[in-house]
């Protein structure tokens, strides 16, 4: 219980483009889940960012190596649940099946366009959630985490089977206005 003379907090600043209303809108079954996604995904961004800042804080001489070595063996966890769960969808040597069926919904999540190269496929990513929180939270400044990005699709190449590779090419953790990365038969 709050003492009688305790004073209604102030409201948290809205971060740029933060639009809480338009969060909570649903209009559909669809829009129910892919929000709720979008909110998740935000939630995750968080706790990656300050995963980071600790190890930084705590560990100044090798925290970002820490982060990076954690970050692996994360993605490692992740190719090997994804193949469990989803068998061969998951290790598909069409990179555009792989990519549809990674273990995070960034299909749902993700404004993004997708294209036929002669290698494989190129995804455009207008729109991210986890790039979103780390730009709040970092004041404008997301590139701290750009080495989760470097890393994190690398799942299309972790010890899990399956021929296709990825490289980030742009990457809005670095300052790109957008990322686009490039999944390879």
């Amino acid at each position: 219980m709050l003492p009688g003379d305790a004073k209604e907090p102030d409201p948290l600043p809205l971060y740029p483009g933060e639009a809480p209303a338009k969060d909570w809108q649903y209009d559909t079954e669809e829009n129910i889940v892919k929000l709720g996604l979008i909110r998740m995904l935000r939630w995750y961004g968080a706790q990656i960012y300050y995963l980071h800042e600790v190890l930084c804080e705590f560990f100044p001489e090798n925290g970002e190596e820490e982060f990076e070595r954690l970050i692996q063996l994360w993605l490692d966890a992740r190719a090997t649940c994804n193949k469990e769960r989803k068998g061969e969808l998951a290790v598909s040597d069409d990179p555009k099946v792989r990519f549809e069926n990674m273990d995070l919904p960034y299909t749902a999540s993700w404004k993004y366009d997708m294209e036929d190269t002669d290698d494989g496929a190129r995804v455009t990513v207008h729109y991210c959630p986890l790039e979103e929180a780390w730009n709040w939270i970092g004041e404008g400044d997301a590139s701290r985490m750009a080495a989760y990005c470097d890393r994190c699709y690398q799942t299309f190449q972790a010890k899990d089977g399956g021929a296709c590779s990825c490289t980030v090419e742009r990457c809005r953790a670095r300052g790109d206005k957008q990322c686009v990365i490039h999944l390879k038969k």
